[in-house]
């Protein structure tokens, strides 16, 4: 409902009108615009996934920071190259599939290396599906080193294993 504090657009005026005219507090009148930002059930999945990420981005050290710079094609864009590397082309639900194809101790030695690193996420997003119930923070940093090995960035001992890439992000 707009709230007029003096007569119609002579001093100040906020809010909306139906759906129709919208007045803001900068004192503009502009014709009603759907919201650019809905709050989807894809949008929310989608942000899910940036976040996780994010917060394995953010469990670097700056040894792996300097390889993955190394590898992107923006250096100082690393961390989004990472970012994009671990979730284009859907890489998060093949990631799913195949994190949950692995055996329960190595689900846990991911689960491990990722408490190890301090990454934290949001269990009860929308992009954990349920067969992963538990193991959100391992698969988070699986879907991470994934993205890596695409980007062509190796731990230094070149193994594929939680601790090995546990030990190659936190070092400084």
């Amino acid at each position: 409902m707009a709230k007029a504090t003096a007569p119609l657009f002579a001093i100040e005026a906020s809010g909306q009108i139906g759906k129709t005219v919208v007045y803001d507090r900068r004192g503009f009148v502009r014709i009603y615009t759907v919201p650019s930002n809905p709050k989807t059930a894809a949008q929310k999945n989608i942000r899910c996934q940036f976040s996780a990420i994010a917060a394995a981005v953010k469990a670097t050290g700056n040894h792996a920071t300097t390889a993955i710079k190394d590898k992107a094609q923006i250096p100082y864009r690393w961390s989004a190259e990472a970012i994009g590397a671990a979730l284009k082309n859907d890489r998060w639900t093949t990631n799913q599939e195949d994190f949950a194809d692995l055996e329960a101790t190595d689900k846990t030695a991911w689960d491990n290396a990722a408490n190890a690193l301090g990454i934290q996420v949001n269990a009860e997003s929308p992009c954990f599906p349920t067969a992963l119930s538990g193991h959100e923070k391992g698969f988070t940093l699986y879907a991470y080193t994934r993205g890596l090995l695409q980007m062509g960035v190796t731990t230094d001992s070149s193994n594929d294993t939680p601790s090995d890439w546990q030990t190659f992000l936190s070092a400084n």
